[in-house]
């Protein structure tokens, strides 16, 4: 009971964040809120989903590391690929299954059934 407690309080804070966050980025100025994202190389829509759903940066890099990737060394060869990586991993409907799976130590055999990124991490691990 105290686990299942602690995830939703960890969830909670997580959520309120996120949303914190949002209102900030909404309360840019358009033009800086462009150059932020661009400074990514993504839209502010993008970047909207990506603030909004902090929680998949936490996923794909748990998911990179279940492959033998290092987020870092991506991040730093490839900021391009993790940018468009994470995208997609923010609006992935997958989540809770992804979660479960990692816990698991099942998510890579599966992933194929439903990230996004799957194939896109299966190249960068070779």
């Amino acid at each position: 009971m105290v686990n299942v407690l602690e995830t939703l309080v960890t969830r909670w804070r997580d959520y309120q964040a996120s949303r914190a966050a949002v209102a900030e980025l909404m309360e840019l100025d358009p033009n800086e809120a462009s150059r932020m994202a661009a400074d990514y190389g993504l839209s502010v829509d993008d970047l909207t989903d990506l603030v909004q759903h902090a929680d998949s940066a936490k996923l794909m890099e748990r998911m990179m590391l279940a492959r033998g990737l290092d987020p870092e060394e991506v991040r730093t060869d490839l900021p391009a690929v993790l940018a468009d990586m994470a995208v997609l991993c923010s609006r992935c409907l997958a989540k809770g299954r992804c979660e479960h799976e990692l816990a698991a130590g099942t998510a890579v055999q599966h992933a194929d059934e439903f990230c996004p990124n799957s194939m896109t991490m299966r190249a960068l691990a070779r």
